[in-house]
């Protein structure tokens, strides 16, 4: 109870904080069409429907796992997943963006990977999921959505990243449990192209999940960061000369 109230007090300071989600007075011509192309998008894709058929299935699912050394229920597990209307943002981004290559680590029980891999079949999309119980979970979910431009890579996060030395990714996802280890957030950002994009998930969970994500921003410099409540979203654009900083309502 007391964490839902100070969360809910967390969200106030942030809506306060926030500029509206229309686009007025941005000055980067990248982040008003992020605003108006794409966060402000209420299009219904054609993607949602079978994707949100077999989330009802896992909401239903008593199966139980074991996660942080804690059991669960798959069905407990997918509630406190990224909320529906995140998930449709990463669909409508890839879609706008288009990148080849998109790295997720932690994987949703698979829901988050379809929404990454529906909107370009062409792509790809390599998961890292360092709990093989749900990496087996959402190779059912991606198997009932006929995705076949995902790939999962289980075990842990070192010996995965490892392997991915010959590829760069122009998207990647991080949604870990542990995404607030700077080992962890710099390992990954080793394999990003120039003009790529960089999502921490629930970046307001916690102080020390909040402090990573604002001393993270505040150390890279040339990007463009858009810090929404739940995602903080940073752009490496090789045409930024510094560094812009943006808190938006979503």
């Amino acid at each position: 109870m007391i964490k839902k109230l100070l969360h809910a007090i967390q969200y106030i300071k942030f809506y306060l904080s926030a500029s509206n989600s229309k686009g007025h007075g941005t000055h980067s011509p990248l982040v008003y069409h992020f605003i108006t192309e794409i966060l402000n998008d209420t299009r219904n894709f054609y993607a949602y429907q079978d994707i949100d058929i077999v989330k009802k299935q896992l909401l239903s699912d008593n199966r139980k796992l074991n996660f942080l050394g804690k059991e669960t229920s798959v069905a407990s597990f997918m509630k406190e997943a990224i909320p529906t209307k995140y998930n449709k943002l990463l669909f409508r981004m890839v879609a706008y963006y288009k990148p080849n290559y998109i790295i997720e680590v932690g994987s949703s029980l698979g829901i988050t990977t379809a929404y990454l891999a529906s909107p370009e079949k062409r792509n790809l999309v390599q998961t890292i999921e360092t709990n093989l119980e749900l990496g087996v979970i959402a190779s059912e979910t991606l198997s009932s959505l006929a995705l076949p431009n995902t790939t999962q890579s289980k075990g842990s996060l070192k010996e995965v990243v490892s392997k991915l030395s010959e590829r760069t990714f122009g998207f990647i996802l991080i949604n870990h449990a542990n995404w607030e280890s700077e080992e962890l957030a710099q390992h990954l950002l080793d394999f990003v192209e120039e003009d790529a994009i960089v999502i921490f998930v629930e970046i307001n969970k916690n102080l020390q999940t909040k402090l990573f994500w604002d001393n993270l921003i505040y150390q890279q410099n040339k990007t463009i960061s858009v810090t929404l409540f739940y995602f903080g979203i940073i752009f490496l654009k090789k045409e930024v000369l510094k560094k812009q900083q943006f808190t938006i309502r979503f």
